[in-house]
């Protein structure tokens, strides 16, 4: 019963382990580089866009504005 138990609870963890993680993807190139991820100029990135996720590098636009910039 013991064994039986902590594949269980391991796989709850792995479960919820990946839902959580989806979640952590920033909704838009904004939110990628700025928020609570404070990255900065040519930090790797990631958000959530029409075609899944889209990865890229942090780089500053002509405003300043510290944006996730797709490979």
């Amino acid at each position: 019963m013991y064994k039986f138990a902590v594949a269980i609870i391991a796989a709850f963890a792995v479960f919820f382990g990946q839902a959580s993680a989806a979640t952590l993807l920033a909704d838009n190139p904004v939110d990628a580089c700025n928020g609570s991820n404070h990255y900065g100029e040519g930090h790797d990135c990631a958000f959530k866009s029409a075609d899944g996720t889209a990865e890229g590098i942090c780089h500053k636009d002509g405003s300043g504005v510290l944006v996730c910039v797709p490979n």
